[in-house]
């Protein structure tokens, strides 16, 4: 995989609690489109790359497809609610 730029692996790193909370959620709305158009749902797989701190990976489950959720950035990964469990 390649390099993260310095700067985005710092200021994540230090920063990944405020993106988390200063994010704002991906809209409902569009879950029916992810659905119908995209046709994610039971025993489709999705990879969602870049995860983040897992605010459209939480969309995502509601799908029902099965979902890889990958995040390079050690501290985004620890900000998401999934790590926490």
């Amino acid at each position: 995989m390649p390099a993260i730029h310095p700067a985005a692996a710092i200021g994540f790193t230090q920063q990944s609690d405020a993106y988390a909370r200063g994010r704002p959620d991906y809209p409902l709305a569009i879950l029916p489109w992810m659905q119908e158009v995209l046709g994610l749902q039971a025993g489709k797989a999705v990879l969602d790359l870049g995860a983040g701190t897992g605010k459209f990976t939480r969309l995502l489950q509601q799908t029902a497809a099965q979902i890889t959720a990958l995040e390079p950035i050690p501290a985004m990964r620890e900000n998401s609610p999934r790590s926490r469990e």
